[in-house]
């Protein structure tokens, strides 16, 4: 993914839905971007992944790939409420909140991906649909499809503490920290992905830690010999953190 600047915003409002837009990278935005249609019947989708719902990798063009996430409720309001929620308003909402504490992370120099744009759609107010559009991070992939094929080396899970590191001294609280949610691109730099209700502020270093700590054993236990991992490594990871 090449250097960002700094993200140019302006927001559009038009009946029951809303917009957020990073003008820098999405100059001629259109509203059927969030659509995935429109990327399938323009032959622009790259590929797709699966997780609580599809995400779509899209080639934007002159604004590079792109990935549009659908928001999807887990646990057992997902029974009820699949992918709607509550409407707190605009600036309270969970993608206008993702997208401007991605625009600040990237100010600060921290290794996530650039917010491209945040749609809410108010069609079945005062509940709320909810998609986000940002930058691929090229030439990566996830942890646990690194880890399925090889082990870690030392030198990437001390770099992956380092990495871990810059979040704690910015106090940023990523609220799922799991091996999908962080990349490893193909120069050996680490990212983190998926900020959806993730903020700045507090303590939560350890809390995060931990998360990533089970999602490591988790995999382990499910994947068995098929996924590269020994618990005694994490000390790597925290010796980096002291």
């Amino acid at each position: 993914m090449p250097e960002t600047e700094a993200v140019e915003t302006k927001e559009l409002e038009l009946p029951k839905q809303r917009y957020i837009i990073n003008t820098r990278i999405c100059p001629n935005f259109t509203p059927q971007m969030f659509d995935p249609y429109y990327w399938i019947n323009r032959g622009r989708i790259l590929n797709t992944s699966s997780g609580r719902g599809t995400a779509y990798f899209v080639d934007a063009g002159p604004g590079g790939h792109w990935v549009l996430r659908h928001y999807l409720r887990g646990g057992l309001m997902a029974h009820f409420l699949k992918d709607r929620y509550m409407y707190p308003g605009r600036r309270l909402c969970r993608p206008y909140r993702e997208f401007r504490l991605l625009a600040e992370l990237l100010e600060k120099g921290l290794p996530v991906p650039e917010p491209v744009a945040a749609h809410v759609n108010l069609d079945y107010y005062p509940l709320a649909r909810y998609d986000i559009i940002t930058r691929r991070v090229d030439n990566s992939r996830d942890l646990a499809a690194v880890m399925a094929e090889r082990d870690l080396t030392d030198q990437e899970l001390e770099r992956l503490g380092e990495a871990l590191v810059q979040l704690r001294d910015n106090k940023v609280h990523h609220r799922d920290l799991n091996i999908r949610n962080i990349l490893l691109d193909d120069n050996g730099k680490f990212w983190f992905i998926d900020f959806d209700r993730g903020s700045l502020g507090g303590d939560h270093f350890g809390e995060m830690l931990q998360r990533l700590r089970r999602s490591l054993a988790k995999e382990k236990t499910i994947k068995g010999s098929a996924f590269n991992w020994n618990d005694e490594r994490f000390s790597l990871i925290l010796r980096s953190c002291s």
